[in-house]
């Protein structure tokens, strides 16, 4: 990515609500028993939001690894133990699964009970608490809470920005669950790995990157670590490794504009969306 257009971009890659959800949180914080910290389990790492990991690092934390569907098994079982070893506790869920979300609430009673007989909390009811859900954008929050208040609540969909203030909602009459506008931290734009990861994965607004870098750089990825996908990408086993591998994409799918010009920007444009919405099939970025 060019180091101009990001500064040039920045007030996109960072908008007002993103100042606003850091406000929203660190407000809300007291209020909070619990906090819900929705990672994308492809990529644990570059979702993980240092800014709001050092500001709720004295709340009760619950790690959950959304997108699970799309995620290597073995290697989030890694993630898992990982989390584990930190002192974490974590979840692996598909956040569309009604059944799989509702056990985050049985998990959340086990873990405050155990905080309040730590604490010897007299005056505090496990049965009634408060959560707050935090996360990068476009990590699924949104549809993790409307599969925990068992219909529609919060706003979706599969671009960031969507939730842009904070949205208080009453799963029962003994949960209040805060959900908080996604958030990035500086950290995130300057490390080139995870700069890559989340314009990938969509937390990113469409104009801050070059998607046809994006769409090399994940290639690339297959071609070190996923050959097996990349084959099943193009169509065929034997891939010339030799050459730029998106112009070959591009030119096996015919996608030229006139004057048989490789168009290179509609190819990386297809690729992404292919794989935001699953079709490569598990895919996992990060290693534990």
């Amino acid at each position: 990515m060019k180091e101009n257009l990001e500064t040039e971009n920045f007030s996109l890659w960072f908008p007002g609500h993103m100042r606003k959800s850091r406000y929203i949180i660190s407000d809300n914080l007291k209020n909070i028993d619990i906090v819900y910290e929705l990672l994308d389990a492809r990529a644990p790492t570059a979702t993980k939001n240092k800014a709001i990991e050092d500001m709720i690092k004295n709340k009760l934390r619950l790690i959950i690894l959304g997108k699970v569907d799309l995620a290597e098994k073995d290697l989030t079982k890694m993630w898992v133990k990982k989390f584990k070893k930190e002192g974490i506790f974590s979840i692996p869920l598909n956040c569309k699964n009604y059944i799989q979300t509702k056990e985050i609430i049985n998990i959340s009673r086990m873990l405050l009970k155990e905080l309040k007989l730590k604490k010897n909390k007299k005056n505090f009811s496990v049965k009634k608490f408060r959560a707050m859900v935090v996360g990068v954008p476009n990590v699924g929050k949104s549809t993790l809470i409307n599969s925990l208040a068992g219909r529609k609540k919060a706003k979706t969909g599969n671009f960031p920005g969507v939730t842009k203030s904070k949205q208080w909602i009453v799963l029962d009459e003994n949960i209040d669950l805060l959900d908080t506008p996604g958030n990035l931290s500086y950290e995130d734009r300057i490390n080139e790995e995870s700069c890559f990861i989340l314009e990938l994965l969509g937390s990113l607004k469409v104009g801050v990157f070059d998607e046809e870098n994006v769409a090399f750089k994940l290639l690339n990825f297959l071609y070190k670590n996923r050959k097996d996908i990349l084959e099943k990408v193009f169509g065929f086993e034997n891939i010339d490794f030799s050459e730029n591998l998106l112009e070959q994409y591009a030119k096996l799918k015919n996608m030229l504009q006139k004057g048989a010009i490789v168009d290179t920007k509609r190819a990386a444009e297809i690729l992404i969306r292919k794989f935001r919405e699953g079709e490569f099939g598990r895919v996992t970025l990060q290693m534990p």
